[in-house]
């Protein structure tokens, strides 16, 4: 099993980013298939990882 570095790693960003995203209420309180946190990851990684945005052009 390959070990995580917590803090200087893509994966450990992703996954802090992810959390504090999780504790934002959603101010419309929602009743639709994709939660708040979701479109914020999806925002994330589209302005964030260029190679996503690359693919959209």
């Amino acid at each position: 099993m390959k070990t995580l570095r917590k803090y200087l790693s893509a994966e450990g960003l992703i996954k802090s980013i992810y959390s504090k995203f999780k504790k934002i209420q959603d101010p419309k309180n929602r009743t639709g298939k994709i939660s708040l946190t979701d479109c914020l990851m999806s925002c994330f990684a589209i302005f964030s990882l260029k190679g996503l945005l690359q693919a959209e052009e």
